[in-house]
Parts: structure tokens; C-alpha cells; sequence
């Protein structure tokens, strides 16, 4: 490892002038074009990816054998390509269909006149995809993760096939399992797994049929680029645009008491992303992180100003981190989740030995041992009915399969039991998961095929299964089908589903709750009147607010302090009905703490109301 810039030798020949003219690098290696046609390559070559004839690791370069006339290249995970002179296209490394190293180029078959390649980005040998695109615009793909009914790309092609949805393509480039493509007009076009809200449009069905983004880039678009979950886009102006999944934070007005208005979050401008703690953090286009509220390590007690935040390096690389004091959840790129804070009941997932002493501090965070790279997590989101913060966590992986730790009294884990557990447990009966919610004691999960399971406390009928009766596994909940994202309260349960319609189950109102009366609890499904096409849904508390295709925020709740008004009593919304929110812009993301709401501006403004 080397912490500053290193020149990197043995790229040509010995006493050759430099004449790189192309480089390409995926996660574990790199390749280099060369003016006189060579390829070289060094890193990992397990799957025969350096294409020198061996599956040896390299940490110097390597000649690629057998190629003297490239012009660009290409590296996918486990796989690499280069365009000829002629148009056609060499590859390497691993092939998935047999699932075997090669080691040496191949042709590409029934491939010509290619003019650039994109190669998605995936951990898993069998879910690789290479796009060509062709001198005439059209693109053709190759390889796919199947013909099934959970398939997010075009069927499984063995030989190159062509993409008919797109023409007139001049650029593309694709993350894990999803792809971006410009046109000669400028339009963007994306399709694949919106997992992260990859697809540029909030959450959505996964789209196998390209579509075009809703957006007028009036400036022109410069250049774009994917990473697994999100892609980051320049305009014509050197504007940086970004989307995936966009998260928020608290209050940082300066004061410490409610507003029932949105307000402008002073001191903060250029937000990128924000993540819903118990106190807020936002992270600015230059990656540099702001933190406010409660009393985050290093900065005072309660601070109501934006501050910088730094006393944990790895968050300023952090995907999403999600806090529930007093323990903090942070996933890193590589798809680790590292954890630090208070663990009364287990809530970090960290074996003995990595557990810091003294108080809470980002500086002692440890890495949750979990049986691989995250693609969803959660922690519980606040206090269960006695008032007592719940201290639960999990995640889904990138193979489908959930883990969960923490408190377990209410069979939130969803082991079968009821026992703390210190460590990531398995839960079991579930597979092929995409997101994950960890309620006050209950905990959500949504496939990959729209479902959505639930279990642990169910007293209001937070799971949805028709009853009140606590759940230690996962069990289906009733009459959804077609779910995009999910939201969990402290005891309420929200799912969006892909044609815009919001449906909950779980709470009751105010008076029925002061007298126990569980009788008039929502045990399944029911949808929320009022609302047009919602495109995102968040919780604070049992508070729930909605963001639709237009950009305005609808809220609902029998508390007025989440709703963003301040109306007489005479005229409140009555308890639980939609109404909009006033006093915002256009807004493109929305978070919640548990006392409060936010709200991020297509400006980049971030404006806050609530506790």
C-alpha cells in the first residue's frame, strides 16, 4: 500500500519512450493499452483476468498475451476486454457460463465495429453483463443473470444479442446490476435493480426495459460514471449530479426548541447525502461530513450549529450510516458495516475482544463479523411501548440472506427465541432480501420479488399478518405484493409499492393507545387515502411522511409537532390524515429522526422541522 502517488514501471519496453494511451481498472486489477497495440495488467488473477496465461496474482505488470493491436480496454470484476483495430473485441478471466478461468484472449463472437464497453460491477462470477457499443449506436449485451421471473437484466445471452430497447447511443457505463447509457441527443437512459435507487427516478420497480430519466439537462451533459449503487454525472456547466440511495438528518437551526415550520438548515449548502440519526449528519460534494444535534464525540454537549465532523476517518467514505443512541451504524463502500457505542444488549454485533472502553467514541469502532458485503442494514428506530430503547440491528447481504443482533425480547432478531444475541444470527426463512427496517421491537424485510416479511413485537399489529401475537421468525405480511421500499416506526409499519400507493399497518391513534385498547389496531394492510404517485417514504417515530413525483413532502401523525404547520387547533388536520406539508421547495430526499424531520432541496439546502 502506498499512501502517496507511485510511478508505475515496466509498462513498455525496456528503453521504450512512455506511450500509454488508455487505462482501465476494475476492483482487484488494472489494464493499460499501449501506443503500439500492447495490453499489460497487474493485481488479482484468479480468474485469469491479466491474461498472461496463469491464474498467478500479479503485483507488478504483465504483458497480456497475444494482443498487438488494441486500441482501448476495458476491466469488469473477474473479467477484462480490448477493442482492436478493427473493431472487434478480445476478453479474459472468467467465464460464466462454465464458470472457469481464461487465461489467454478470446474473441468476442459475432462482435464488430465496436466503439466502447462497459462492464457491470459484481461480486458474483454468474451475474456479470458486458455492453458493446457499436459504431451505428446500437448496443448489444452479453452474458446476463438468467431467464428467471427475478431476472433485473435482459435474458441470459451467450453470443452477444442486441439491446432493441436503445439506439443512437454514444456513451455507457454500468455498477453492480444496473447500467447507465447517453444518447446523441443528450437524453440519459438507465435501467436494472434499483436496489439504492440506482435507476436516477427514487425508488422504483426494478426495470429490465430501458427508460429515460425525467430530466432536462439543458446545460448538456460532460461525462458520467457508475459505481456499484449510484453514479455520479457532470454538466456542461461543471455542475456534479448525483443519485443512488440519498438519505437525511436533525434540526441545526441554531436553537433547541420545536418548529412546526420547515426551516433552512443555516450553514449548510452543496449536500450530496444526509443519514437519519438521532442527531443529523450530512455529507457535502467535496465528501467532507457535517454533524449536528445531541452530543456527537468531539463536539459539545447538544451542539445546534452544523459542525465538521471527523472523529471516525472511515465515515468520510461511509455509504450510509444510521445512529440510534447511543450506538452508530456505518457501512463503508466495500460493503462492511462497522459499529460504535454503547452495548448493553449486544446492539454493535462485536466480539469481545474488538469492544473499546470508555465512553462512545467513533475512534473504537469495530467491524460487525458478518457472512458478507452489506446491501441494506438498520437500526431499531426508538423506544417500544415502555419507553426502553430497544437496541436492535440488521442487515441484509449480497447474497439475499439476513443477519440480525441485539435485543431480543420481543424475538426482533428473529431467531426463533428470545435471547439477546451478541453476535449476527442468521434469520431464517428468508432469501433473496433487498432492504431491511428494524422497528422499535419488530423488524421488516423486502425480496427482491416485492414481498415483504415481518417479525418480532406485534402488540398494534405492526407486522401485518391479521393478529397482535409477537412473531419470533419471519412470517409473510398480508395482500402486499409489488413492494419498493419500507419504513418502520417505533410501532407503525409503512411499505411503498411500485405504483405509488402508500400502505400501513401497525399504529393506533392517541386515546385508543392511553387505554390499551389493542382491539383497534391496523393487523393488515390498508392504504393510505389522498396521496398521488409517492416516489419515498420515511418514519420519525410512528410520524409518517411521504415525498411525491413532484417533489412536495405529505405528512401524517397525531402528534402536530411532525406535520409542518402551525394552524389552529380549530383547523388541524385530523390525526392521521395526509395533508401536504408547507413552506418547502422542490424536494429530492427525505429523512427523520426519531423527533424530527428533513428535508433536502434540489439545491442542495437541507431544511428541518420537529423536536
Amino acid at each position: 500500500q502506498s499512501g502517496l502517488p507511485v510511478q508505475v514501471t515496466g509498462l513498455w519496453e525496456s528503453g521504450s519512450q512512455p506511450q500509454a494511451i488508455w487505462i482501465a481498472a476494475a476492483d482487484d486489477h488494472v489494464l493499460v493499452a499501449n501506443q503500439d497495440g500492447s495490453v499489460y495488467a497487474w493485481g488479482k488473477n484468479d480468474e485469469g483476468q491479466l491474461g498472461n496465461g496463469t491464474t498467478i496474482s500479479s503485483r507488478t505488470p504483465v504483458k497480456v498475451q497475444g494482443i498487438t493491436d488494441a486500441g482501448m480496454v476495458f476491466a469488469g470484476d473477474y473479467r477484462s476486454f480490448a477493442i482492436r483495430a478493427d473493431g472487434t473485441v478480445l476478453w479474459w478471466g472468467n467465464d460464466q457460463f462454465t464458470n472457469t478461468p481464461v487465461t489467454v484472449p478470446q474473441p468476442v463472437p459475432n462482435l464488430t465495429d465496436v466503439a466502447f464497453i462497459a462492464s457491470t460491477l459484481s461480486p458474483y462470477e454468474d451475474r456479470h453483463t458486458a455492453y458493446f457499443v457499436r459504431d451505428d449506436g446500437t448496443v448489444w449485451y452479453w452474458g446476463g443473470m438468467g431467464t428467471g421471473p427475478s431476472s433485473d437484466w435482459p435474458a441470459e445471452a451467450r453470443e452477444p444479442r442486441q439491446f432493441e430497447a436503445l439506439s443512437d447511443i454514444v456513451y455507457i457505463s454500468a455498477g453492480e446490476l444496473f447500467a447507465v447509457a447517453m444518447d446523441a441527443s443528450g437524453d440519459i437512459w438507465t435501467w436494472g435493480d434499483d436496489l439504492f435507487g440506482s435507476l436516477g427516478r427514487g425508488p422504483s420497480p426494478n426495470r429490465i426495459a430501458p427508460e429515460r430519466l425525467p430530466y432536462d439537462f439543458t446545460e448538456g451533459v460532460g461525462s458520467f460514471a457508475c459505481n456499484r449503487f449510484s453514479t455520479v454525472l457532470t454538466t456542461g456547466s461543471g455542475q456534479i449530479i448525483t443519485w443512488g440511495r440519498n438519505i437525511a438528518g436533525e434540526l441545526g437551526n441554531g436553537i433547541s426548541s420545536t418548529r412546526a415550520i420547515p426551516a433552512r438548515i443555516e450553514g449548510l449548502s452543496q449536500i450530496d447525502r444526509m443519514a437519519p440519526l438521532w442527531s443529523g449528519m450530512a455529507r457535502r460534494t467535496d465528501g467532507t461530513w457535517m454533524t449536528w444535534g445531541g452530543a456527537w464525540e468531539g463536539n459539545s454537549p447538544e451542539e445546534t450549529k452544523p459542525q465538521p465532523f471527523t472523529g471516525f476517518p472511515a465515515m468520510e467514505s461511509a455509504v450510509a450510516a444510521h445512529r440510534n443512541t447511543p450506538f452508530t451504524l456505518a457501512r463503508k463502500p466495500d460493503g462492511t458495516l462497522w459499529a460504535w457505542g454503547w452495548n448493553r444488549y449486544g446492539e454493535l454485533g462485536l466480539p469481545v475482544a474488538q469492544l473499546g472502553t470508555g465512553p462512545p467514541s467513533p475512534e473504537l469502532a469495530g467491524q460487525v463479523p458478518l457472512a458478507g458485503a452489506v446491501v441494506s442494514f438498520s437500526a431499531s428506530s426508538g423506544e417500544d411501548e415502555d419507553f426502553e430503547m430497544t437496541h436492535h440491528a440488521v442487515a441484509a447481504l449480497a447474497d439475499g440472506t439476513v443477519q440480525a443482533w441485539g435485543r431480543n425480547h420481543r424475538g426482533q432478531v428473529g431467531d426463533g427465541t428470545t435471547t439477546d444475541r451478541r453476535l449476527p444470527v442468521t434469520v431464517n426463512g428468508l432469501a433473496d432480501v433487498v432492504e431491511v427496517a428494524a422497528g422499535g421491537a419488530h423488524t421488516l424485510a423486502r425480496t427482491r420479488q416485492g414481498t415483504v416479511f415481518a417479525w418480532g413485537r406485534n402488540s398494534r399489529g405492526q407486522l401485518g399478518d391479521g393478529t397482535i401475537v409477537d412473531r419470533l421468525a419471519p412470517v409473510p405480511v398480508a395482500n402486499i405484493s409489488g413492494a419498493v421500499q419500507l419504513a418502520a416506526g417505533d410501532a407503525t409499519s409503512v411499505v411503498l409499492l411500485a405504483d405509488g400507493s402508500v400502505w400501513e399497518f401497525g399504529h393506533v391513534d392517541w386515546a385508543a393507545q392511553a387505554n390499551y385498547d389493542y382491539a383497534k389496531a391496523i393487523t393488515v394492510p390498508r392504504k393510505v387515502a389522498g396521496l398521488p404517485f409517492i416516489s419515498s417514504i420515511f418514519i420519525a417515530n410512528d410520524a409518517v411522511f411521504a415525498l411525491d413525483s413532484l417533489g412536495r413532502v405529505w405528512a401524517w401523525s397525531d402528534s402536530p409537532r411532525y406535520l409542518g404547520r402551525a394552524l389552529p387547533p380549530a383547523i388541524q388536520v385530523p390525526p392521521f390524515k395526509a395533508a401536504l406539508v408547507v413552506g418547502l421547495p422542490r424536494v429530492t430526499q427525505l429523512s427523520a429522526s426519531p423527533s424530527c424531520m428533513y428535508a433536502l432541496s434540489d439545491a442542495g439546502e437541507v431544511f428541518a422541522w420537529g423536536d
